[in-house]
C-alpha cells in the first residue's frame, strides 16, 4: 500500500497514540478522544465520532468526538441512535465498509436520520470501523465527509484496515469493564431487531424493549437501561405485544429468543 509523506506521518501518529497507550478509565474514553481528531487528520474527515455498544441496553453510548459539540453527539446517544438505518447493519461487520456499501446514498438522504442528524452537521459520505475481539465490542469510529468531498476510497479503507489490529488490542486492553460486559448481537441477534420492526412494524423503540425484555430485564430495569420512564416502557411493551400477536410477556419472549418470527 503506497502512502505518501503526509499519509506516513498521520497514519504514524495515529498508531503511536494506539501501541503507546497507558491504561486508563473503564471505558477507554480517554483513548478514544485522543483518537479520533488524528484520525480525522489520517482520512480528511469533517467529523469523526466514536462509541461503544452495551449489549445490556441494547444502545450505543460512552461517545466521543472531534470537530463537533458534545450536544449533537449526545442527542444521537438519547434518541438518534434509534432512527439510525447505518450502525445496525454495519455494527455486525469486521472490517472498514462504506456507508454507501449497505444503504444507497439516494436512500439515506431522504432519510428522517439524515435530515434531523446528520445533514444538520454536513455529514455526507460515511465510512464506519467497528472493532470486535472475538464476540466483545470495544469500540467504533464513524467518521464523515461533508457533500463537497468525494467519497472515501479503496486506499483510504486500506488505511483504516492497517490499523485495525492496533485498534482492536488498544481498546480491549483500556476497556477491561466493558470487555467483561458488552458484546455484539450478532447477526441473527441483528437480524431478529430487523424482523421485528419489518414484519411486524415495530418501531426501533418498541424492538429495543422487546429485545430487553427476552433478556429478561424487568421493566424498571428496561426503563434505566434503556433511558426512558417507566410509563414509557409499558407503553412501548403494550404496542410490542399487540404488533406481534402476543398474549403476554411469556409468548413475546418465547417469540424473539427462539426465532420463531411468523
Amino acid at each position: 500500500m503506497y502512502v505518501n509523506a503526509l499519509q506516513a506521518r498521520r497514519l504514524s501518529k495515529v498508531l503511536e497514540i494506539l501501541t503507546q497507550a497507558k491504561s486508563e478509565d473503564d471505558d477507554g474514553r480517554c483513548l478514544r478522544q485522543r483518537l479520533v481528531e488524528p484520525i480525522a487528520e489520517l482520512m480528511n474527515a469533517d467529523y469523526v465520532a466514536s462509541l461503544v455498544w452495551d449489549a445490556r441496553s441494547a444502545r450505543f453510548g460512552h461517545g466521543v468526538c472531534s470537530r463537533a459539540d458534545e450536544g449533537h453527539l449526545r442527542a444521537y446517544e438519547n434518541q438518534f441512535q434509534f432512527t439510525d438505518p447505518i450502525a445496525q447493519r454495519l455494527h455486525p461487520l469486521r472490517y472498514p465498509t462504506l456507508v454507501t456499501q449497505v444503504i444507497p446514498q439516494r436512500e439515506l438522504v431522504k432519510s428522517e436520520f439524515f435530515d434531523r442528524f446528520l445533514d444538520t452537521k454536513a455529514m455526507y459520505w460515511g465510512v464506519n470501523l467497528y472493532a470486535h475481539n472475538g464476540q466483545r465490542d470495544v469500540g467504533d469510529l464513524r467518521i464523515w465527509r461533508a457533500k463537497g468531498k468525494n467519497n472515501f476510497d479503496a486506499h483510504e479503507l486500506d488505511m483504516l484496515r492497517l490499523i485495525y489490529p492496533s485498534l482492536v488490542n488498544a481498546l480491549t486492553a483500556h476497556s477491561p469493564a466493558l470487555a467483561q460486559t458488552a458484546g455484539t448481537w450478532p447477526a441473527s441477534k441483528a437480524q431478529q431487531i430487523r424482523q421485528l420492526q419489518q414484519r411486524h412494524g415495530l418501531s426501533p423503540r418498541e424492538a429495543q424493549v422487546a429485545m430487553l425484555v427476552a433478556q429478561g430485564h424487568a421493566d424498571k430495569e428496561i426503563a434505566k437501561l434503556a433511558d426512558m420512564g417507566f410509563a414509557t416502557v409499558r407503553t412501548h411493551l403494550g404496542n410490542a405485544l399487540r404488533k406481534t400477536g402476543c398474549a403476554h410477556r411469556k409468548a413475546l419472549i418465547a417469540l424473539v429468543c427462539t426465532h420463531k418470527l411468523p
